[in-house]
C-alpha cells in the first residue's frame, strides 16, 4: 500500500500522487503551492491542468483546453495556443471571432467567419455586410448583399425595377422613367410621377400629355400647342384643329387666319301675313393657301330664331378658297331687325369680316294708322262754326269761373283784417272781445 503523500489534507487523488486534494475527483490532484518545507506540486509535475473539470486534465499549451478528445471542450490544436470556440477549441483565432484562423473566411472580420454560398458576404445577419440570401450566391450590394443581381447595377433582382439594365434599377416615382439622371431614359423629376418626353426632360409633369413638360411648356393645358416663338399668344403648330394657331410663327403682329365674307340678300322683307320664315346666304373667301378652320356667327334679338347660329367651314388646300353657308329662321314680331354675321377662327379674339343683314317686319293683315291722319281729323274739325263756338263757351266760362274765386278771396281776406284791428282797439279800451259776427259769404261785411 503507498503512503500518503498529503497527509494533512484529505484527498482522494491517486494518479499523480496518492491521497491529496483532488476538486474534480478525476483521480489527478490539485496543484498545490510550496508551504514551509513542502515544495510545490505543479501542472509540470503531473498536476491537474483543469482541476475544476472531471473529463479534462492535461492542457499542453496552457490555453485553457484540454487533451482529452472525448472530454469537454478538447483541445483541437492542443500543441498551439489558441481560443477558437466556434468551428473547434483551442486553435489560433487572428481576429478573435470564435472561429479559427483554418475555418476563417474573413480572417480580419470580427464580425464574420462563414459564407455557406461563397459569394464573399459572411452569413453572420448581425455583422459586417451580411448576406440576405445566403444559401443563393448572389453580388447584390445597394439594396442588399449578397443577392442574385443579373444585370450587374448592384442591385438585387427582386427589387430591381429594371433588372436586365445596368443603367437603371430604381423608380421611386412609379413613372417608368429610372432615377438614375444618366441612365436609360433617366427621369429628369425624380420625385414627380410625370409622363414628359420632349425636350431632354423625361418624367416631368405634363397635364396635357403633349410630351412637353408643364415648366417648358407655353400651353401646359393645350396638347395641340407647346410653344409660341414671336409671343404673341398664339402656338407656333398651325395644323389644322389646333388651339389658336399662328398661321405666322415668327411675325408678332399677325396670327390668326385671315378672310373676307358677303352674304345675299342683305336686305330682307317678310310679311307676317304670308310667313315668318326667311333665308339668305354666306360666302366665305380666302387667299391663304394652309388649312384653317373657320365659322360663321350670327348675333341678333330674340325676336330673331334661328334654325342653327353657328357654321362651320374647313379651308384645305384642296377644299378651294371660297365656301358657301345657307341660314334660316322666323321672326316673331314686326320691327326692323339686324342681324350681324361674322366670320371667325376658332379662338381668335376678332373676326376677320363682319356682315350685317335687315330684316324688314310686317303683317298686310293689320291696318296702319298713322299719326299724320289724326292730326289732320283734329284740324278738320276746328274748321266747323259749331265747334268753334263750343270751344269759345268753354274757354268764357274758365275765365269766369277764376276770377270769381279770385274775389272771394280777396274779400275774405280784407274781412278778416279789419276784424283783427277792431279786436286791437276794443281790448285797448277794456272791452275782452268782440262777438262772433258770421260773415255772409254773398257780401263784403259781418251782418249784425
Amino acid at each position: 500500500m503507498q503512503a500518503d503523500v498529503c497527509p494533512n489534507v484529505p484527498g482522494t487523488s491517486h494518479i499523480d500522487r496518492i491521497g491529496c486534494l483532488d476538486s474534480d475527483t478525476d483521480g489527478v490532484s490539485d496543484p498545490t503551492e510550496a508551504i514551509g518545507n513542502t515544495t510545490a506540486w505543479n501542472t509540470s509535475d503531473g498536476a491537474d491542468a483543469l482541476p475544476y473539470e472531471v473529463t479534462q486534465s492535461i492542457d499542453s499549451d496552457g490555453d485553457g483546453y484540454g487533451e482529452n478528445t472525448s472530454g469537454l471542450y478538447p483541445d483541437a490544436c492542443p500543441t498551439t495556443v489558441g481560443s477558437s470556440t466556434i468551428d473547434r477549441y483551442g486553435c489560433v483565432d487572428g481576429d478573435g471571432d470564435g472561429a479559427s484562423d483554418a475555418n476563417d473566411l474573413f480572417l480580419t472580420d470580427a464580425t464574420q467567419w462563414y459564407d455557406a454560398d461563397g459569394d464573399g458576404f459572411g452569413d453572420n445577419e448581425m455583422g459586417t455586410t451580411a448576406d440576405n440570401c445566403n444559401s443563393t450566391a448572389g453580388t447584390s450590394t445597394v439594396d442588399r448583399y449578397g443577392c442574385p443581381d443579373a444585370d450587374g447595377d448592384g442591385v438585387s433582382d427582386e427589387n430591381d425595377v429594371w433588372p436586365a439594365d445596368p443603367t437603371q434599377w430604381f423608380d421611386t416615382d412609379g413613372d417608368g422613367y429610372g432615377n438614375q439622371a444618366d441612365g436609360t431614359n433617366g427621369d429628369t423629376c425624380p420625385m414627380e410621377n410625370g409622363t414628359s418626353t420632349e425636350g431632354g426632360k423625361r418624367g416631368c409633369l405634363d397635364s396635357d400629355g403633349d410630351g412637353w413638360a408643364d415648366v417648358d411648356d407655353w400651353y401646359p393645358l393645350q396638347s395641340s400647342q407647346h410653344f409660341d416663338s414671336d409671343n404673341d399668344g398664339w402656338g407656333d403648330n398651325a395644323s389644322l384643329g389646333a388651339y389658336k394657331p399662328d398661321h405666322w410663327p415668327n411675325d408678332a403682329q399677325r396670327n390668326s387666319a385671315e378672310g373676307t365674307m358677303v352674304c345675299s340678300p342683305t336686305t330682307i322683307s317678310v310679311d307676317l301675313a304670308e310667313s315668318s320664315r326667311f333665308t339668305f346666304t354666306c360666302t366665305a373667301s380666302t387667299i391663304m393657301t394652309t388649312s384653317f378652320a373657320a365659322r360663321v356667327e350670327w348675333q341678333g334679338t330674340n325676336d330673331v330664331i334661328g334654325d342653327s347660329t353657328t357654321q362651320y367651314l374647313t379651308f384645305t388646300p384642296t377644299s378651294g378658297n371660297t365656301q358657301t353657308v345657307m341660314f334660316s329662321g322666323d321672326v316673331q314680331t314686326i320691327d326692323t331687325h339686324q342681324i350681324l354675321l361674322m366670320l371667325r377662327e376658332p379662338g381668335a379674339e376678332n373676326p376677320m369680316d363682319t356682315v350685317t343683314v335687315t330684316l324688314k317686319t310686317m303683317d298686310s293683315n293689320v291696318p296702319e294708322v298713322s299719326t299724320e291722319d289724326e292730326t289732320s281729323s283734329i284740324s278738320q274739325l276746328m274748321e266747323q262754326p259749331v265747334a268753334q263756338a263750343a270751344a269759345g263757351i268753354l274757354v268764357l266760362f274758365i275765365l269766369m269761373g277764376a276770377l270769381i274765386l279770385r274775389g272771394q278771396g280777396k274779400n275774405a281776406r280784407a274781412d278778416l283784417r279789419r276784424r283783427e284791428a277792431a279786436e286791437e282797439m276794443m281790448q285797448s279800451r277794456g272791452i275782452d272781445s268782440l262777438p262772433y259776427l258770421p260773415i255772409d259769404p254773398g257780401t263784403t261785411s259781418a251782418n249784425p
